[in-house]
């Protein structure tokens, strides 16, 4: 039985966290805001890690520069842990705010874990396939782990601990339920100790 500490940090605030709304939300950056709090959570890390790992998108590699330079011989991977797209940005970039909050809010009904709007999102479903790999990929590993990434990705990861990756509509609006009602700040960090041998897991989380 091994240990892994692993930190989860959401990136810093974006221009589309600040509802400068975009059809390409991929290629938000980070505010000066954001900036700021990446060079502060970095100081938070005050041992070097044995691994990073961060999501391929621009404003989690700006969050993650400050921590790489910290630390600049730790090993860094990029890991396909994006975060969840679920409509399809063609069709928003015709509608104005109210009617993007009503497709949210009728996708989130409608609960089908298996719909998938068009290109450049994907099914519910298929997002939880991506977080279950995440944590079988984790379990393997040991030591003090820091991954850079996205707020509703990290949420699913701790709903799948508690709940089991066996996803249903119930599932899903449950999981909606507890991520709105706990949404991660920008650079939150959620720590976990993990226990693991295999894929069996004992943990303790904390958020600062």
């Amino acid at each position: 039985m091994s240990k892994l500490t692993l930190w989860l940090i959401r990136h810093g605030e974006t221009f589309v966290n600040i509802r400068q709304w975009t059809d390409k939300p991929n290629n938000s950056d980070l505010t000066p805001l954001g900036i700021q709090q990446a060079c502060t959570v970095a100081k938070e890390i005050k041992r070097a890690p044995d691994l990073i790992i961060r999501s391929p998108l621009q404003r989690v590699l700006r969050t993650a520069e400050p921590i790489i330079k910290l630390w600049p011989q730790t090993p860094v991977e990029i890991w396909p842990i994006e975060e969840f797209a679920y409509l399809s940005p063609i069709k928003l970039k015709n509608m104005d705010s109210a009617e993007r909050k009503k497709r949210i809010e009728w996708y989130w009904q409608e609960a089908n874990p298996l719909f998938c709007d068009g290109e450049q999102v994907e099914a519910f479903a298929h997002f939880i396939e991506r977080v279950q790999s995440f944590y079988e990929k984790l379990s393997l590993r040991t030591g003090f782990i820091v991954v850079i990434g996205h707020g509703v990705f990290f949420r699913a990861f701790q709903f799948g601990l508690e709940h089991g990756w066996e996803v249903t509509p119930q599932w899903m609006q449950q999981f909606r339920q507890f991520e709105t009602s706990n949404p991660l700040k920008n650079c939150e960090i959620i720590k976990f100790d993990l226990q693991s041998k295999g894929h069996e897991s004992s943990l303790n989380s904390g958020i600062e």
